[in-house]
Order: C-alpha cells, then sequence, then structure tokens
C-alpha cells in the first residue's frame, strides 16, 4: 500500500503499518525475508538499499546480524523489550538497552530502575559477563560512527543457530537451536537468578528461588492475573478487604489487625489466644533445635576446613583433606592424559569429583588464575566447582 508493508484486520482497516513516508509507490517495491531473519522492505529484488527492514525495530528478539543501537541525531535508543507475557507479544515491564557514553548494555525494569550490567566493553568482551572468556561462541563488534553507536553479533560456527530473548522473567538469555529436539536450548542467562530482577513477583509477591513457581503471595494475598502464562508482574492482592473505616463493625474482634491479614482470616477468642501461644513455642523450639544442628555440624567440620582459606567464592583445601574425602584416590571415576577423576565425599554427605592433575605445566600463579574463572561460571549444564587444591599433588 503506498510502497508501505501494511497489516489489516478483517474489515481491512489497517492496524499497523511501516509507515516509510519517503517509501515509493512503484510497483516494483517488494518485501523479502531474509535467512539471517531479516524482514525488508525494497525497491525490488535486486535493491541493496532497504526502503525499511526489522532488524531497526527489535522486539524481544536479537539475531545475529542485529542491532542494539543508540542513535546520537535523535538521542533516542533501540530496545529489546519483553513481551507481558509469555502469550501476549504487547510490550512488558523489562528491557535491554546500550548506554552509549559506558559501551555497557543494562536491563532496566519500566523503563527507569537499572538491576542488572553487562560492564563495560574493553574491545575484547564485557568486564561483568566471565563467560565471555573461554570459548564462546559469539563474535561481538563495536561500531561508532556520527549517526549511531552499537554492538551487532556474528556465530563463531556459522552452522549453529542462535538468539538474544529478553524473557518475560526479566532476564536476557542466549538460546541455541537443537536439531535433534526441535527446540531452543538455553545457553546462558543474566540476572543468573529469577528473585535478582527488580520487581519480579510484583507487588505483595515473594520471591523464592527454590520453589517452582519462584513466586507467592504473602499471608492473606491472591495472585492478580494468569501465573500459569509466568506473568507476575501485577503482583498480589489482598484476598478479603479490609475494614478500615467500617463503622458496621461491632467488636474488636472483627477488626483488622496489623499483619497484612484482613479481619475474616483472624479466628476468635481462646482459639485465636491458642494459635499466638502454639506459634511462639514452636518458634523457641525450632530456634533451638537448628542452634542444635548448627553446633554439631559446626563441630563436625573443623577437622575437614583447617587451614582451608577463602578465594572468591571457592574453597582451597589441603592435599590431606582430599586423601580423606576420596578415601586416598581409591574410587577411580575415570582419567585423561594429564590426570585421573575420583569419587569423593565431604564432611556433609555431599557427593564430589576430584579431578588429580598428575603434571601440571603452568605454574601455580596461573593455576589459581583459571581456577578463579572458572568458579565464577554457573550454568545449568554445568556441575558447580566447590574448592581446589594447590598444595602437594
Amino acid at each position: 500500500m503506498e510502497g508501505n508493508l501494511v497489516l489489516l484486520e478483517e474489515s481491512q482497516i489497517s492496524i499497523w503499518s511501516t509507515n516509510q513516508s519517503s517509501s515509493t509507490a512503484s510497483s516494483s517495491v517488494v518485501a523479502v525475508l531474509g535467512d539471517d531473519g531479516n524482514l525488508v522492505v525494497k525497491d525490488g529484488f535486486n535493491s541493496s538499499q532497504p526502503i525499511w527492514q526489522i532488524f531497526d525495530f527489535p522486539t524481544n528478539t536479537w539475531l545475529p546480524g542485529g542491532k542494539i543501537a543508540y542513535n546520537k541525531r535523535t538521542k533516542t535508543q533501540q530496545n529489546l523489550t519483553s513481551w507481558k507475557n509469555s502469550e501476549d507479544p504487547s510490550r512488558g515491564l523489562f528491557s535491554l538497552s546500550l548506554k552509549a557514553d559506558t559501551k555497557e548494555y543494562v536491563i532496566l525494569w519500566n523503563g527507569s530502575e537499572q538491576y542488572w550490567t553487562s560492564g563495560s566493553w574493553n574491545d575484547h568482551i564485557f568486564t561483568l559477563v566471565p563467560e565471555m572468556r573461554l570459548n564462546y561462541k559469539y563474535n561481538f563488534s563495536y561500531v561508532d560512527n556520527e549517526n549511531e553507536s552499537y554492538f551487532t553479533y556474528s556465530m563463531y560456527d556459522p552452522l549453529i543457530i542462535s538468539r538474544f530473548v529478553m524473557d518475560v522473567s526479566g532476564q536476557i538469555t542466549q538460546q541455541t537451536w537443537l536439531e535433534t529436539t526441535g527446540q531452543w536450548n538455553l545457553f546462558w542467562s543474566q540476572p543468573r537468578e529469577h528473585c535478582e530482577v527488580y520487581a519480579f513477583c510484583g507487588a505483595f509477591g515473594a520471591c523464592n528461588q527454590i520453589t517452582q513457581p519462584f513466586c507467592n503471595c504473602l499471608e492473606g494475598f491472591s495472585p492478580v492475573g494468569d501465573w500459569n502464562l509466568r506473568d507476575y508482574s501485577r503482583g498480589c492482592a489482598r484476598t478479603n478487604k479490609l475494614q478500615c473505616g467500617n463503622t458496621s463493625v461491632a467488636n474488636q474482634e472483627s477488626m483488622d489487625k496489623f499483619y497484612e491479614l484482613a479481619a475474616y482470616e483472624f479466628s476468635k477468642g481462646k482459639e485465636n489466644k491458642g494459635i499466638i501461644i502454639g506459634a511462639v513455642v514452636g518458634s523457641v523450639t525450632v530456634v533451638l533445635l537448628l542452634g542444635l544442628v548448627f553446633i554439631l555440624i559446626w563441630k563436625r567440620q573443623r577437622w575437614f576446613v583447617g587451614k582451608a582459606k577463602m578465594e572468591g567464592s571457592l574453597v582451597a583445601f589441603g592435599y590431606r583433606d582430599l586423601q580423606i574425602a576420596t578415601k586416598k584416590f581409591s574410587e577411580k571415576l575415570g582419567g585423561e592424559g594429564f590426570g585421573s577423576v575420583f569419587k569423593g565425599t565431604l564432611p556433609d554427605s555431599t557427593t564430589i569429583a576430584v579431578k588429580k592433575l598428575e603434571s601440571i605445566s603452568q605454574g601455580e600463579k596461573q593455576f589459581r588464575m583459571e581456577v578463579s574463572t572458572i568458579g565464577t561460571i554457573q550454568h545449568v549444564n554445568l556441575i558447580r566447582l566447590r574448592g581446589f587444591c594447590s598444595d602437594g599433588n
């Protein structure tokens, strides 16, 4: 329509258009979907200059070859914006944008509250994305000219199909396509934990990283919206109305109490007192039991911790500690050219795999630096590094 790509409803009323005033009314204007996922409107198939392209208007997905830019002329930013929920593609609360002055990407809640940053670009990696240091699959490059500044990326292996998605969870995710399963596989996400996302569970919602779903309502509140669609942003609302200002309330037993709950959710008379007494006694008992358990665990682990020192979040074990944990390296799980892997058990009954290096070519400083780097990486498909030993063997 007049050189623009237009989306019409059933009654032929336009509900969306590329809206390019400079478009030509020529009948040669075509729309082409490229192998890179870019939808381009141009004047003829052989034209190299696009009239309009979807890469300039990102939604929640950033494909290789695309960009998330800062426009210097208009002083505006392109945003990668989440969906409202898993089925509604309308604009959500979470967005990724570029801070051109510091060459870093940030994630914002509601366009204002920053809760994650990639760290500044040092011409090789983003400083707060340690995963980029080890066998990273993505090749990033920075472009800065008089009109705009932006990052673009490609895949080192062109056979890998990948994408960045600003998810409804408020996390920026890297995903790769698995042909064998016909599904997108999560490669990396930031922030790592859902509960690190600002206002993830909304008003009167509580986030718990261990449970599923991650969001729960406080006592006396119920979910607002469909949480099955991962739409937690609207939070929770009171299950029952407060009695504040209700002149018909006859006595104090029906009045609101200072504990989130509406009046109807409180028991009356002796039953109410019994609940309070039982809660106090139960709480004291739990505290005492937890204290006893803590003392027993502390005493049991003292011999193991010994001279252990913390390096970042990793424990520097002693060689004798590992001998005890692995029963003198008696149960071998496997081996490689430079070492073997043995089964072990920590004092808290945690099962571990201990890799024993039989020849180390690099010095101790380089060894510790590599261990520190590996220890900062967390991924759903990787086991966690608990610690290391650099004395003896």
